[in-house]
């Protein structure tokens, strides 16, 4: 009888939070499909746009990781397969590992390809960065989740947590996402007391449980990070109840996965500037797979229009843009800046195909505009009196 009760309990909540959801009235910003993303920023600014990032999406090949630091990057979101001593794929994935290992790959990882492993990882992690491992799960690992009978079970806990230890040793913050986490549908309980300390992902309803929306207590204490995917629909309901718990968290992000375009980004970002009890010092992420320097360009386009010069620099000195080529990527030209804080001076790095230049440009706060021209191609930096 009790069970009976607890059950009916908790669905009523559910039933009453949504029915409260739908009486509320709507977000004070609530676009069309057809809103520009200009007109967005120009009839609700965000309240501090500095606390406006993004999360790198599934970056697996650590390849990538020395630009993506050099742009500013310091979330992360990697995937982690786990491959048994016993997977026909250990000999060539796991090389110089006996024992299981995890390869870094979004999809299932395919004979004859050499992916990066989470041992890897270790070694570019420092206090300064944030990584989710979002852990892949097999078949098998789904079938047996929590049976603390089953080696598929218990191989793959055992390996989790001694390498979550290991990239937690770094010192940088490390989130567990994915299978990883106690919630899902049903919800996998065994983790609740796992992992330590760790903070887990809540990926949205349904994929994961309402409670953890709401309460912070018990096992819904573990749920540290709001990480939907995009959804508008499903976004302004969570606005209505200013995000949940996750709203009023300063210093731990609210991240959507996957927007699509300029419009996606500003309708998120107005539902999180209006949701009345999210206040400045709480971050708003996007996870993306493209190339940072795009998104930093969309929301210098923004900046600009209150800078006399048109261009804003962020608080170290510091922007990003890439230039199209008809070729392709591979002939982008892209252009980091930033401030070296010994001399003060602007430092540009340009790159295109496989030429990389660096120009140095004193005294940047007064810089003209007209010292730096930009068209189709980077062509000169007047003040350094080098051309690229």
């Amino acid at each position: 009888h009790f069970i009976i009760v607890y059950i009916c309990v908790h669905t009523l909540s559910l039933i009453f939070f949504f029915f409260f959801l739908m009486i509320r009235r709507p977000p004070r910003s609530t676009l069309s499909s057809s809103s520009a993303a200009s007109d967005v920023y120009q009839r609700q600014p965000s309240p501090n746009q500095a606390n406006v990032g993004w999360q790198a999406h599934s970056r697996n090949d650590l390849r990538e990781w020395p630009q993506l630091l050099r742009k500013g990057t310091t979330h992360f979101k990697m995937d982690a397969h786990f491959i048994r001593p016993d997977d026909p794929l250990h000999s060539s994935l796991c090389v110089g590992h006996p024992e299981p290992c995890f390869a870094m790959n979004h999809d299932d990882p395919i004979p004859g390809i050499q992916y990066n492993l989470t041992s890897q990882l270790q070694a570019l992690l420092g206090p300064e960065l944030t990584v989710a491992i979002c852990f892949k799960a097999s078949p098998d690992e789904t079938t047996f989740a929590c049976n603390a009978s089953s080696p598929a079970w218990t191989d793959w806990l055992t390996a989790a947590s001694r390498m979550l230890s290991d990239l937690n040793s770094t010192g940088a913050t490390v989130v567990v996402d994915g299978a990883g986490t106690p919630g899902g549908q049903p919800r996998r309980s065994c983790l609740c007391n796992q992992f330590g300390a760790l903070g887990s992902t809540w990926a949205g309803y349904p994929r994961d449980p309402m409670e953890p929306f709401l309460f912070d207590e018990g096992c819904d204490q573990r749920f540290t990070v709001f990480n939907p995917p995009y959804d508008m629909t499903s976004l302004r309901m969570y606005a209505t109840s200013n995000f949940g718990k996750f709203g009023s968290r300063p210093g731990v992000p609210l991240q959507v996965w996957e927007p699509q375009d300029a419009t996606d980004f500003a309708q998120v970002e107005s539902l999180w500037a209006n949701a009345s009890s999210v206040t400045a010092p709480t971050r708003l992420l996007f996870a993306l797979n493209t190339d940072p320097v795009q998104f930093t360009n969309y929301k210098r386009q923004h900046q600009a229009q209150d800078s006399p010069t048109g261009w804003v620099l962020d608080s170290d000195g510091g922007f990003a843009i890439e230039f199209a080529h008809p070729a392709g990527d591979a002939a982008a030209a892209h252009v980091a800046a930033s401030r070296d804080p010994a001399t003060q001076q602007l430092v540009l790095d340009v790159a295109a195909g496989d030429t990389v230049a660096r120009i140095r440009v004193p005294s940047h706060p007064e810089l003209p505009a007209v010292d730096l021209n930009f068209g189709s191609e980077v062509r000169s930096a007047g003040s350094a009196g080098e051309s690229v």
